[in-house]
């Protein structure tokens, strides 16, 4: 018989307490109200992307993270680094608004944000909120809302260095360092990777194209007294290589960066003040030619929260942004400022095992004039195990700065406006088994599409989109296991054809088992054919792909991690002419000290 030393005990106690740990207790999300709330008692369909699942996933960005999200599709021009679009139930990919730690960066010229270039060893967690959220955060929330908290530990040590390879000539290497105390704290992360990639459009050229990515994020925060202040740099800089329209082998460079400054004053024990002040950047520069696009967006965010007493939550604020953007394509462009001034207030009440949310914004916009929004929201609990919630809200987003001057737009666009509602229950059949059912509704008032043929951008009337999303998930100190369904029929009303893009059915499947020492998973997701665009006939075929996981533990600070995503090597495409990336093979070893 084996005997195991004190340490080796250790180990594996502390393993196994923090696998029951983060068993038993639900995570937090702040996404959804503005406010830390437990994910089971939000009023809104979400779900918390934590590090461990990022460490184990491997993703290679923030798009392929989300892909096996539920309710949440995915588009991308090829491989790593390529024009990526995510579709939160249906709605198109700048219905989606993208925020890192608090300050939005979605791009002013195109309107959506450049997931691709967010890369997950900067990230401590993801928060997504599906359904429209432009009551707290304003344009471009009608189909949700994705947050990327990025890496942060105020108190302890911590290191982790990770080193990795993969197919197609992959490498990357990250680190993450930490040290903070009673009072004050320092972060910084750092992430290479580069990619000599595959043959992003064959029938075109046949010429391998690849990516580059290079990001940096510090950040140091102090408390005084009832003040704290948190001081927070990003920049990613990256080449992309790919094949225009005219089948020539190109290359662009990408520079995406967010100063922030977070202050936070909390005097009483119910009376809670941040001001939020970024600076984001999002610019592309091609390398054959003077063309350009850049956007630059000052952020001012004021919110106070208060907290009534034990049952009412009040939030209240209010939003200024400047938003520069500058474009130049084939000899045409512009430059153009937009001011937005706008104001929130949410209230958040509990009668017993009812709690009630109702909230409006109201905006002042320099392009488009005054607009409203606002969300009702109701949830009650049915005994401990069962929890019903229903939801209605609007939302609107701006025209983008290309919809607005760029080639084929019209400066006379109305903002996109849209009313969604929402019902759902969960029921947990066991301590460790949980059963979600969803249905969902949203409608959208003149929606915005770009013919891909003609360049020509053309506001419909209406769009409708329905769906339902069923889940169950089990979650033990070894094993776990999940099932997401999701149905939808996302109409174009005007010509009375699916939307672009978006499959009608949606499964995600996933398998886990995690030991003291060793770890396993296998994940699949099925999607149904869909159409490539609403200006062509072109279909994209229905397919399925399985990734599946290991790792090994050495000790508390080692671990080697390896994956191979689309494991039977399936032929599909997530966008018409652009393969999606075959079979991929990476291993990752990780070093990692971490001491409260």
């Amino acid at each position: 018989m084996r005997i195991s030393t004190p340490r080796q005990t250790l180990i594996a106690l502390s393993m196994a307490l923090s696998s029951a740990a983060a068993a038993q207790l639900p995570p937090i999300i702040i996404t959804a109200g503005r406010v830390a709330e437990s994910v089971e008692e939000t009023l809104y369909s979400t779900r918390t992307i934590g590090r461990e699942e990022i460490d184990k996933r491997q993703p290679g960005d923030v798009g392929e993270l989300l892909e096996t999200q539920p309710g949440i599709q995915i588009g991308r021009n090829g491989g790593a680094g390529q024009a990526t679009s995510v579709f939160i139930r249906g709605a198109a990919s700048d219905h989606t608004l993208l925020l890192i730690d608090g300050v939005p960066v979605n791009s002013g010229t195109v309107g959506s944000p450049a997931l691709q270039h967010v890369m997950p060893d900067l990230v401590d967690r993801v928060e997504v909120v599906r359904g429209p959220a432009s009551t707290l955060y304003g344009s471009s929330a009608i189909g949700g809302v994705v947050q990327v908290f990025t890496r942060r530990k105020r108190t302890g040590r911590r290191a982790q260095i990770t080193a990795g390879a993969g197919s197609e000539a992959t490498r990357n290497v990250s680190g993450d360092f930490a040290y903070g105390e009673a009072g004050y704290f320092a972060n910084l992360s750092f992430s290479h990777r580069d990619t000599d990639g595959y043959a992003l459009r064959p029938s075109f050229s046949p010429v391998d194209r690849g990516y580059e990515n290079t990001s940096l994020n510090a950040a140091v925060g102090a408390t005084v007294g009832d003040v704290s202040v948190e001081l927070s740099y990003l920049r990613s800089k990256g080449l992309v290589e790919y094949i225009d329209f005219f089948g020539s082998a190109v290359d662009q460079d990408t520079d995406n960066g967010l100063v922030r400054m977070g202050l936070d004053y909390a005097p009483t024990g119910t009376w809670r003040s941040r001001l939020l002040l970024g600076r984001a950047r999002d610019e592309v520069r091609e390398n054959q030619s003077d063309d350009f696009a850049k956007t630059e967006r000052d952020y001012v965010d004021w919110q106070n929260t208060l907290t009534l007493d034990d049952r009412q939550t009040l939030v209240a604020g209010v939003t200024a942004e400047w938003t520069d953007t500058e474009l130049l394509s084939f000899g045409s462009g512009y430059d153009e400022r937009i001011r937005s001034l706008e104001y929130y207030l949410q209230d958040t009440v509990e009668f017993g095992r009812t709690r009630l949310q109702l909230g409006g914004r109201a905006i002042d916009n320099e392009q488009y004039g005054s607009h409203t929004t606002w969300n009702l929201a109701v949830g009650r609990r049915l005994g401990s195990a069962t929890r019903v919630h229903a939801n209605i809200g609007t939302a609107f987003r701006a025209p983008s700065a290309n919809d607005l001057y760029g080639f084929g737009g019209d400066p006379d666009f109305d903002p996109e406006t849209s009313i969604s509602a929402e019902i759902g229950v969960t029921h947990r059949l066991t301590p460790r088994d949980d059963l979600r059912l969803v249905g969902f509704r949203t409608e959208i008032e003149d929606l915005i599409e770009t013919n891909p043929v003609s360049f020509v951008t053309e506001q419909t009337e209406k769009a409708r989109i329905t769906g339902v999303e069923v889940g169950y998930a089990h979650r033990s100190a070894d094993w776990s296991w999940s099932f997401d369904y999701t149905y939808m029929d996302p109409r174009n009303l005007d010509v009375d054809q699916r939307l672009a893009r978006r499959a009608r059915n949606t499964v995600d499947a996933a398998i886990g088992l995690d030991q003291t020492r060793w770890w396993g998973e296998a994940s699949l997701r099925y999607q149904s054919e869909r159409r490539d665009s609403r200006f062509t006939s072109t279909m994209l075929d229905a397919y399925t792909t399985v990734d599946i996981a290991a790792g090994y533990r050495f000790g508390p600070s080692l671990s080697v991690v390896g994956r191979v995503r689309n494991l039977l090597d399936e032929d599909y495409e997530l966008a018409a002419t652009y393969p999606a990336q075959g079979r991929f093979v990476g291993l990752e070893l990780r070093y990692r000290y971490d001491a409260d």
